[in-house]
């Protein structure tokens, strides 16, 4: 970890520190990675107790119901943009 952060979508190297735990967040990451609102994200952040400051979204492939949901919360605010990528902050009181 060279930053200090960690992402808490990525499954790659969980096979080797989870052990038969590994199915059960692989199930929570397509869960969160299914999400069309950011209701859905703050649901998934609470029931795996996974925390997060950041949401990178990739706008291939990603439904346009979850951008809009992200744009029109007052709880994010896009601190990056391309044509290929959003990154979203998240706003916590």
């Amino acid at each position: 970890m060279l930053t200090g952060r960690r992402s808490q979508a990525t499954i790659q190297g969980f096979e080797w520190v989870l052990g038969t735990s590994f199915y059960e967040r692989y199930g929570s990451f397509v869960e969160v990675q299914s999400c069309k609102t950011s209701a859905c994200i703050a649901e998934w952040s609470a029931q795996t107790g996974l925390d997060y400051q950041y949401l990178v979204i990739q706008k291939s492939g990603v439904d346009k119901k979850l951008i809009t949901s992200l744009d029109q919360s007052y709880e994010y605010d896009v601190i990056y943009s391309t044509k290929e990528v959003l990154i979203y902050s998240l706003q916590k009181p």
